[in-house]
Parts: C-alpha cells; sequence; structure tokens
C-alpha cells in the first residue's frame, strides 16, 4: 500500500474514485489497498500479487488505462524513501501500450521515459488526469508504445550495456596474478584412496540391507 500524508490520500481517492463515476470505469487494483479505496472505486476487482509472468500477460492483453499516484508532501526523512523510488511501472506500462497517469514526484517527473504527469496531488487534477486518458483511449497508449525510450528499457538491451560495462572496467584494470601450488603426490593418493574405501563400505552396506529386505 503506498503512503500519504492523511490529506493527499483523500484528495487522490477522491480525484481518482470520481473519474471512475463519471466515465463508469471498470477497475482493476493489483497490490495491497484499504479497504476503503475499495469502496471508493464500487468494490473493485482486487488482486493482492500476481507471479511476474501473469501480471505480465494481464497488461499485454488487457485494454487498459492506469494511475500511478506517489505522495508529494511527507516528511523529508520518508518523502526521500518516495523520491528514490524507480521508474518500472511508466517502463511496464508503457511498453504494453498503457497510457497512464503519474504524479509529479521525481521517479516520474526526472524520468527518460514519456510520463503523463499531474500537476499536484489534489482531487481536480486527478480527476481531469484520469479524464484525459479515457479521452484518448486507445490511440494514446498505441503511440506511447511506439516511443524509442521504451526499446532501450527491454531486458536484452540492459543486459548488453551492464555487459559492456562489464567489459569496459575489465579492460582497464590491472590483470589479476596468481600462484599455484602443486598438491603434494602422498596427499593425492591419501584422497584417492579414502574414496575408493568409501565405494567400498557404500557398497558393502547397500547390499547388506537389501539382504535384510
Amino acid at each position: 500500500m503506498l503512503q500519504f500524508s492523511d490529506q493527499e490520500f483523500e484528495a487522490v481517492r477522491a480525484g481518482i474514485a470520481a473519474a471512475v463515476a463519471d466515465h463508469k470505469l471498470d477497475c482493476l487494483l493489483l497490490g495491497r489497498f484499504a479497504e476503503s479505496v475499495r469502496n471508493a472505486l464500487g468494490r473493485p476487482e482486487h488482486e493482492t500479487w500476481l507471479p511476474r509472468a501473469r501480471y505480465r500477460r494481464c497488461l499485454a492483453e488487457g485494454n487498459f488505462i492506469a494511475v500511478a499516484p506517489l505522495a508529494t508532501d511527507l516528511p523529508a526523512a520518508e518523502q526521500c524513501a518516495i523520491d528514490c523510488k524507480s521508474d518500472i511501472k511508466a517502463a511496464e506500462f508503457g511498453s504494453s501500450r498503457i497510457a497512464a497517469a503519474y504524479s509529479a514526484a521525481p521517479p516520474y517527473a526526472e524520468s527518460d521515459l514519456p510520463c503523463d504527469l499531474v500537476a499536484e496531488n489534489s482531487a481536480g487534477d486527478w480527476r481531469d488526469a484520469v479524464g484525459r486518458l479515457v479521452a484518448t483511449f486507445p490511440d494514446a497508449g498505441n503511440r506511447l508504445g511506439d516511443h524509442p525510450a521504451f526499446a532501450l528499457r527491454r531486458p536484452s538491451v540492459v543486459a548488453q550495456r551492464l555487459f559492456e560495462s562489464l567489459e569496459a572496467a575489465r579492460a582497464g584494470a590491472p590483470p589479476v596474478r596468481y600462484r599455484a601450488l602443486a598438491t603434494p603426490r602422498f596427499i593425492r593418493n591419501f584422497a584417492r584412496n579414502l574414496r575408493r574405501l568409501h565405494g567400498r563400505l557404500s557398497l558393502r552396506w547397500a547390499k547388506s540391507q537389501s539382504a535384510r529386505n
């Protein structure tokens, strides 16, 4: 469940709920949400958790618009944790051709991905933002899916970048030097004999158990 101040929480909930009522939207909640949120949205379909593969299929196959509110007026120590979140929701929604509205918090406001920001976490701004998503559905989501920024966030591209970074670090680092010491012959012979003895004893034990049965 997202963390908000009481005032922000009430404003965001009221704005989204009003837009849902205005446009008679069916809602799907993914994650943990307070009972008051579910009641405000008319008892929507609710999934507290989905396996990753099923979640990705859900985004790819459904006809969705989305909202991703984040707190913006918490005390500094608490707001810092919110501001350090990633923009992973924007990457997931956009690459699935889902247009969404996002709070103007750093994870989205400073993202390299295109994000439709809600100016303030007020009831009116959220109501208007959802209304714009409804008015531009599905064209806005389809245009978003074609944006080149999402191609750069694909797992294969990210993995390639990581490999290139590691390769560059390896090329500029001094070579690792080490010395190998030969194991004395009597230790190798002892280990070999010990393995043979263990094998014979294990076989003998197995035969005795078989005979008992």
